[in-house]
């Protein structure tokens, strides 16, 4: 909401349509608002302008639920094969395939599972030295696999992610 003809000495919101919300103040004039049930909130603004006039307006947002993440390694989602050097020198990302909202996420910690090895927990999102040593154990058509993927955003929770399954080509 802008209003652009004076300053506004007061501002004043109010959410309609959602049972919860958490709001923030987050700097002067600035919110953030977590609905937290119900499909629509609206955001009513007035503002009270240095003249005494107020001025206001509201608007309707659809509330809507943030998909499970899509786990993908070196760009590439679910499945596929690869070397093993190539493995070793991937990134494993989470991303909200077909969600309508740039939400960067990051990958902060993810289990690593190579046939016949004891899982391994790496902290960040690339192989530590003990995931690449099990991974050097691996055979050429076996699958290695990253599960229980943990991602973060800036802002809301974040689902479990979708595991990788990697096919050892050498």
């Amino acid at each position: 909401f802008f209003f652009k003809q004076k300053t506004a000495y007061e501002i004043h919101e109010r959410l309609v349509g959602s049972e919860m919300c958490i709001r923030d103040r987050v700097g002067t004039g600035k919110y953030v608002m977590r609905p937290t049930t119900g499909a629509n909130v609206t955001i009513n603004v007035t503002a009270t302008l240095d003249d005494g006039s107020t001025a206001g307006d509201k608007k309707t947002f659809r509330i809507k639920e943030i998909p499970a993440p899509t786990g993908y390694f070196r760009g590439v989602p679910g499945s596929t094969k690869m070397s093993k050097s190539g493995v070793s020198k991937g990134t494993v990302e989470a991303k909200l395939d077909d969600f309508d909202f740039d939400l960067p996420l990051s990958v902060t910690q993810f289990d690593f599972k190579v046939p016949g090895q004891p899982t391994i927990t790496v902290r960040g999102n690339k192989l530590d030295s003990r995931a690449k040593s099990a991974l050097n154990r691996a055979r050429r058509g076996q699958t290695v696999q990253i599960l229980n993927v943990k991602a973060k955003s800036s802002g809301p929770r974040i689902k479990r992610v979708s595991p990788v399954i990697i096919e050892i080509t050498n």
